[in-house]
């Protein structure tokens, strides 16, 4: 298994099969040293392996050991609830399998864009939302996530407000994908590109930003540094998920300069 595949089970194997297969919701994305393309190209060097700064920060952690087979999608939409609706949309999904048995990598390429909106704010949109149309889901899509991964509610959303929810679907992808393929373990990585074209105050940002979400999952924990994968750690799981599955997060840092 090996490979590069879009939706359609189409191998994968060149920049253009990427940009005509996989590309980005929009062609202002696809660009050099913005995350789409430079994402693509770690891909698409890395064939046939999986882009060595990822499988590095794999074999730093001891639950892990080298993948003998795997499968990335580009662009991967996974449902993590029953709703309609916008899914959660993946850079990179990894389905793989090691010694240990399977497993599911769910990969966000960034450069210096900030992960979508804070809770506060996406969660004001979806009340909005639902005043004007009853049917709307928006605001019990977020309960979900609230109680899933924090064991929480909006009623306690004052703990959660500031974090980024794209790192809330994200991680919500990732369990609901390995639930999906019967693996007990989900990681969850940001692949951070330095560019010409990015700021390193953003680069900051993005970095306590992923701190603050990793605190709000583990109290106490927060990323030890780029190339260390940290874990487990265990979340409600239900609404989203019904297995014990652990969780790991982890970033690597590619400096295009």
């Amino acid at each position: 298994m090996n490979s590069i595949v879009d939706k359609d089970g189409l191998q994968i194997s060149t920049m253009e099969d990427w940009r005509v297969r996989a590309k980005p919701k929009s062609d202002d994305h696809w660009v050099p040293e913005r995350s789409a393309m430079e994402s693509a190209r770690a891909w698409i060097d890395g064939a046939p392996n999986i882009p060595m700064e990822i499988a590095e920060l794999i074999a730093s952690h001891p639950d892990f050991r080298s993948l003998t087979e795997w499968e990335a999608k580009p662009e991967a939409r996974v449902k993590f609830d029953q709703f309609g609706g916008e899914p959660a949309n993946v850079d990179v999904l990894v389905n793989g399998r090691d010694s240990h048995g399977p497993l599911v990598i769910a990969v966000e390429a960034k450069a210096d864009e900030p992960f979508s909106t804070i809770l506060k704010d996406t969660l004001s949109s979806a009340q909005g939302r639902l005043e004007k149309t009853p049917k709307s889901k928006g605001v019990a899509r977020i309960e979900r996530l609230l109680q899933g991964l924090f064991g929480s509610s909006t009623l306690d959303i004052t703990r959660y407000k500031d974090l980024r929810y794209q790192l809330m679907t994200l991680t919500a992808a990732a369990l609901a994908e390995a639930e999906r393929k019967s693996a007990d373990r989900a990681i969850v990585i940001v692949h951070e590109f330095v560019t010409s074209k990015t700021q390193d105050i953003n680069h900051a940002a993005n970095a306590k930003d992923l701190d603050a979400f990793i605190s709000a999952i583990a109290p106490g924990n927060t990323l030890s540094n780029s190339g260390k994968l940290d874990g487990p750690f265990s979340v409600p799981g239900k609404p989203i998920v019904a297995s014990d599955i652990a969780l790991y997060f982890g970033k690597v840092v590619v400096n295009r300069r």
